[in-house]
Formats: structure tokens, C-alpha cells, sequence
């Protein structure tokens, strides 16, 4: 028993061996397929919650814009008669003062000729016509008046 350890004995060594490799990694990062995985996996996941939004109001703003294009879509495809568009042109070409002079209907189109003493009476119909395209105005010296031809494109369900 006498034996006994002394403080003077001891020794420290303050010597670290740096040469020796750390063999022992939890995770390789260039061999680990795991790691790759698991990467791609949490890049999915969190790419899927930012592009899926969660919010209620969204999809009824979407329901209702959809809504609103669909009637949007009924009121420019609705059939309309050739006699409501051939009404509506008499009425307005009576009000302005434009003589009508021949009306044409080929391929879903009407053909019109029409006559007028002055030009703006003329600007001022095809203004409140919808749907016209006015393909020329011409003046005749020896009537003393403007004659325009135009055409109208009849939209069918």
C-alpha cells in the first residue's frame, strides 16, 4: 500500500497527434445517398408549400373571375337575327340622316351601302354602330354626296 500516487509523478501531456484521420463521420457528404435524398426531398416539400396557396379567397376569386368570363363569352356569341341588326341600322340611319341604299347578306357578313349628304352624319352612325368595319367613303361630284361602304361581322352560336 504504499503505493500511493504523488502530485509530483503526474504528467501532462500537452502533445496533440494531428497526423491520425478521423475515420469515424456520422454523414460522408460526397458518398451519401442518403443525404442527397433526404436534400431533395425537404427542396419538394418546401417548393410545394410555397407554390400551393392556402388561402380560401383565392379560389373564389378564381370562381367568380371564371363566372364573369363565361357571361362575358354568352354576351359576345349570342345569336342575333338579321332582322334586329337590319332594325337597329334603319333606326340610327334615320336619326343621322343616312340614306341607305343596299343591304347585302354573304358568308355570315352584311354588305351595306349607304349615302349622306355630309360625312360626319356618317362618322357619327358608324360611332354607334358596334361590330362595323367601314371599308371606304367616297365622294360623288355630280350627286353632291358621300357614299361608304361597310360591312358587318354576325356572330352565330
Amino acid at each position: 500500500m504504499e503505493k500511493i500516487l504523488k502530485i509530483e509523478n503526474l504528467q501532462i501531456n500537452t502533445k496533440v497527434k494531428f497526423t491520425k484521420k478521423n475515420k469515424h463521420q456520422f454523414i460522408k457528404i460526397k458518398k451519401s445517398h442518403f443525404l442527397k435524398f433526404f436534400l431533395i426531398y425537404l427542396f419538394s416539400l418546401c417548393l410545394g408549400f410555397y407554390l400551393f396557396d392556402f388561402s380560401k379567397n383565392v379560389n373564389q376569386n378564381i370562381l367568380e373571375r371564371i363566372k364573369a368570363n363565361t357571361k362575358q363569352i354568352e354576351l359576345n356569341s349570342q345569336f342575333y337575327f338579321i332582322s334586329e341588326e337590319l332594325i337597329n341600322i334603319f333606326l340610327l340611319s334615320n336619326k343621322y340622316f343616312v340614306k341607305v341604299l343596299k343591304v347585302n347578306f354573304v358568308n355570315s357578313k352584311l354588305l351595306l351601302e349607304l349615302e349622306s349628304s355630309k360625312k360626319q352624319d356618317l362618322y357619327t352612325l358608324f360611332k354607334n354602330l358596334e361590330k362595323v368595319k367601314v371599308d371606304d367613303i367616297t365622294y360623288d361630284s355630280q350627286k353632291k354626296v358621300y357614299l361608304a361602304n361597310a360591312t358587318f361581322k354576325i356572330h352565330r352560336k
